[in-house]
């Protein structure tokens, strides 16, 4: 890669889910993406409903550790609605970040079948703007 200027996220924007490589038949004429991406993980996406769920399948053809069973990440956009469904057990983890309350995180603990981890979190935050005239 050859930049004109420094770029020095680079390292992060390579490892980051933003970085993903698409072949040029994954885009329509218009540009705008279409199909499923094809990555190199343990897992293929095999169904995406938007708004409601993507299916993973474990990807046959992964170089390392294998993924043993299909996944079905949900889309819960209410906390209060994630933190039910835990309780529930109608799905076993949360993604995101702030994906519970602090509070809804505390209550959870109260419950012995489960932990919360709490981890690092490098955060870029991006602001792109679509006027060719310059920023604001």
């Amino acid at each position: 890669m050859r930049f004109e200027e420094p770029v020095a996220a680079l390292p992060f924007l390579m490892v980051n889910y933003e970085s993903a490589i698409f072949g040029p038949d994954h885009f329509r004429e218009d540009r705008f993406f279409h199909g499923f991406p094809i990555g190199t993980g343990p897992y293929r996406l095999v169904e995406h409903v938007r708004n409601q769920y993507a299916l993973l399948e474990p990807f046959e053809n992964y170089w390392g550790q294998k993924a043993l069973s299909p996944v079905r990440i949900r889309v819960i956009p209410v906390p209060e609605a994630r933190f039910a469904a835990l309780k529930a057990e109608e799905i076993f983890a949360v993604l995101d970040i702030g994906a519970l309350t602090p509070s809804l995180a505390v209550e959870l603990l109260k419950d012995e079948r489960f932990q919360v981890e709490l981890a690092p979190v490098p955060l870029l935050i991006t602001s792109l703007s679509t006027d060719r005239n310059g920023p604001l």
